[in-house]
């Protein structure tokens, strides 16, 4: 079981491709030339067709009884005779996982086309910039571009006098889904573009920090419910001032403020972030345990989003490093004077750590399997977009999102902009914090069972489900 909410890439993997093999066709590739192996109401697509003629047929009937049907806007259009030897590419039933590999390959394909200088590209070229990828099985790309032009997404044209290169782009269509997902994720083109002008006019350090501490305080105001309140401040009980401290509003008011500084119960708080301008080696160890201190919570209350947002910083494999040394054993015997913390519970670990256009870390948890035995393996994911979008800040604040819900108990109805983005998120690499059995070994089987526990718990409710807490 894991707590992570997005698409892993090691769903799809395969030692050659780092995603998909095929999608599943008979025989086994995405080719097909025995149109009597299909079944009533398989769809599928003819490799012959002339790409700006592209047709998407569907089987009606069995047997004797067998007919062809154009579909058009998903309704029949005409019945059409087909010889045997046809070359076809069978299209996989809906919310299939070899559905959903299509939906990963049309949203790349639609990224390269918006992304290009005239939003098209010849057809050969199409093909090879995805290819080039190294996403899906190369033999996969024409018939995912296909079906794309079939379903009325792309549109093919050839120079107006009939001849030359076949030009492939996006329709209103096509256009409309992947301005959506650019929107989605314009949060990090957003912050990128104040934090540039703002570098521009201030040369001061700390006055350029507390500036983009306010620059992610302002934006979060303007995209989060009306119940919470963004402010800086410190939580009753603890000494450490959090730059981002949100807060429940409605039902809590701060027991002290001044100006946007406040003091709040530690019941109301639902999220706290630092801000970091640049999340170096020596930054990220002087974060780590403030955040980390910042608030404790006890089983079994709905845990606080913990992050660290940075606009700039250390490469990925750095802030690993540090974050696992962080919560290393006490049997490790760290001697260097790093603060450190050994994850024992579901609040040990911060949630996710951003740094704007770099890299976007999430801690989950994994089971460890010994012979009959589970026990929880906690893990830093490291995410990437398929296509090349700036992925990190949209993924860092839709996991906010998922904790700033009310009650926080209960289960989330819609998530406003995740679903137009997550076809695009896969797992770049995994980073256990511990060797395997190690943390099993410290923690011993009473513990480790109460883990266990916990985690299944968060895990539902993370992937938007409710609090149901496992007796």
């Amino acid at each position: 079981m894991s707590r992570n909410i997005f698409f892993r890439k090691s769903d799809y993997c395969s030692d050659e491709h780092p995603v998909c093999t095929f999608i599943d066709s008979i025989p086994r590739t995405p080719f097909m030339s025995n149109l009597q192996l299909l079944n009533p109401r398989d769809r599928f697509l003819p490799l012959d067709d002339a790409l700006a003629e592209q047709r998407q047929i569907l089987v009606l009937g069995e047997g004797t009884k067998r007919r062809f049907a154009v579909l058009y806007a998903e309704e029949l259009d005409e019945l059409v005779s087909l010889p045997d030897d046809l070359a076809i590419f069978k299209i996989p039933p809906r919310e299939s996982d070899d559905s959903r590999m299509l939906g990963i390959l049309e949203n790349i394909i639609s990224f390269v086309l918006e992304s290009s200088s005239r939003e098209r590209l010849s057809f050969d070229r199409l093909k090879d910039v995805i290819r080039a990828k190294n996403v899906v099985d190369p033999q996969l790309v024409e018939p995912a571009i296909r079906f794309l032009l079939s379903e009325g997404l792309l549109v093919a044209s050839r120079p107006k006098n009939g001849t030359g290169t076949v030009t492939i782009k996006l329709t209103a269509e096509g256009r409309k889904n992947e301005r959506i997902r650019s929107y989605a994720t314009s949060a990090a083109l957003d912050l990128k573009e104040r934090s540039q002008k703002l570098g521009q006019l201030i040369g001061h350090g700390p006055t350029l920090g507390a500036e983009k501490e306010e620059l992610v305080r302002s934006f979060l105001e303007q995209r989060l419910p009306r119940r919470y309140h963004v402010a800086t401040g410190f939580v009753e009980g603890f000494d450490r001032q959090i730059d981002v401290l949100i807060y429940d509003q409605i039902d809590y008011a701060p027991l002290f403020r001044s100006g946007n500084l406040v003091v709040i119960p530690r019941e109301a708080v639902r999220a706290v972030i630092e801000v970091k301008s640049n999340l170096s080696k020596s930054e990220i160890n002087k974060a780590l345990p403030q955040i980390n201190s910042s608030i404790r919570q006890r089983w079994p209350a709905p845990p606080v989003f913990r992050g660290i947002f940075a606009f700039d910083g250390a490469k990925a494999p750095v802030l690993v490093e540090e974050w696992k040394k962080f919560h290393r054993l006490p049997s490790e015997n760290p001697d260097d004077g790093v603060l450190y913390e050994p994850i024992t519970d579901i609040y040990s670990m911060i949630d996710a750590i951003c740094v704007l256009d770099q890299t976007i870390l999430i801690s989950t948890f994994t089971d460890e399997w010994e012979g009959d035995e589970v026990s929880p393996f906690p893990v830093i994911e490291e995410y990437e977009s398929y296509a090349g979008r700036p992925l990190q800040a949209a993924m860092f604040f839709d996991l906010l999102d998922r904790y700033l819900r009310f009650p926080p108990v209960d289960p989330i109805l819609r998530i406003p902009l995740a679903p137009y983005f997550h076809i695009d998120v896969a797992v770049k690499d995994v980073h256990p914090f511990y060797g395997n059995g190690t943390l099993a070994r410290f923690l011993g089987k009473k513990e480790s069972l109460r883990l266990s526990k916990e985690q299944a718990t968060f895990t539902q409710w993370v992937q938007a489900g409710p609090w149901d807490v496992i007796p």
